[in-house]
C-alpha cells in the first residue's frame, strides 16, 4: 500500500514545487507534457514486455471504449497499483507515479483545490477494492489501463 502514499505524495509535492516555480511552468509546458507521456509509455511498454498474452488485446479494445468517458490518469494508474499485487514491480511503480505526479501538477496546478486532490485520490484508490478478489483477469486489468492510457495521452496534446 506503500506505492499508494508515495502517488498521492507525488501529487501533493508536484502542487507544492508548481506553486513555487509559476514563473517557469509556462516556458516547461511541453517538456512536462512530454514526461507525463514518456511515463505513460514506459507503462504501456512495461506491461505489453511482461505481462503479453492475446487476450490482453480484449482489454485494450475495453480499454480505449472507457476512456472516451474517463479520460483521469490515475485511474488507469490505480488499476496498474492494483497489479503489483500480482506480479508488476511494486518499487518502479512507487517511483514512475510519483514523477508523473510531479509533473502532471506542473500542468494542472492551477485547477488543483481540495475536490481536485479528493476526486484524483479517489480514482486512483478505487481500483484496490479488486485486490480483496480473487483475480484471475489480470489481462483485463493490464488492458484497461492500456487502453485509457492512449486517451490521456491524445488529452494531454488536445489543448495544442
Amino acid at each position: 500500500m506503500y506505492e499508494a502514499v508515495i502517488a498521492v505524495g507525488g501529487l501533493f509535492l508536484g502542487y507544492l514545487i508548481a506553486r513555487m516555480t509559476k514563473e517557469e511552468l509556462a516556458a516547461g509546458e511541453k517538456w512536462l507534457r512530454l514526461i507525463c507521456n514518456a511515463i505513460l509509455g514506459v507503462f504501456v511498454l512495461w506491461i505489453l514486455i511482461n505481462a503479453f498474452d492475446f487476450k490482453l488485446g480484449i482489454g485494450i479494445v475495453i480499454g480505449l471504449i472507457l476512456g472516451f468517458f474517463i479520460f483521469n490518469p490515475y485511474l488507469y494508474l490505480g488499476l496498474l497499483g492494483v497489479m503489483t499485487y500480482y506480479g508488476l514491480n511494486r518499487e518502479l511503480f512507487a517511483i514512475l507515479v510519483m514523477l508523473f505526479g510531479l509533473s502532471y501538477m506542473g500542468l494542472y496546478y492551477k485547477q488543483a483545490g481540495w475536490k481536485f486532490f479528493v476526486f484524483y485520490i479517489c480514482l486512483f484508490l478505487l481500483p484496490y477494492a479488486l485486490v480483496y478478489f480473487e483475480n484471475n483477469y489480470n489481462w483485463l486489468w493490464y488492458g484497461i489501463a492500456i487502453g485509457g492510457m492512449f486517451h490521456v495521452v491524445r488529452e494531454n496534446y488536445k489543448r495544442d
